[in-house]
């Protein structure tokens, strides 16, 4: 009964699943994530790859990709990519406003 209880309850938890263009040492790194699948089955001609990840929400997703840095691109979901955008551009203006005082 726990096994199939245990199994429903994880097939119904919502998984946020993004689709992420990493370079080699980051795919690597996230390999110890929950990698869905490979999004593509070899890497582009700049020898990165894309991965299908799931996180628990979005705002995992977000600390994720931008720990990653430069590292990685956000192919989807659009929203994600979004969430980095405005994250960073809010952590470069924080660091020109320190900078300048």
């Amino acid at each position: 009964f726990w096994k199939a209880s245990t199994a429903e309850f994880q097939q119904a938890w919502r998984r946020y699943e993004a689709i992420l263009r990493l370079d080699t040492q980051a795919a690597n790194w996230v390999s110890t994530c929950r990698v869905v699948s490979l999004a593509a089955k070899q890497a582009d001609p700049d020898g990165w790859v894309r991965l299908k990840i799931s996180f628990e929400n979005e705002e995992e997703a977000c600390f994720v990709v931008m720990g990653l840095g430069a590292r990685v691109e956000v192919l989807e979901p659009a929203e994600l990519r979004e969430k980095v955008i405005a994250e960073l551009d809010a952590a470069v203006k924080r660091a020109r406003i320190r900078g300048a005082a």
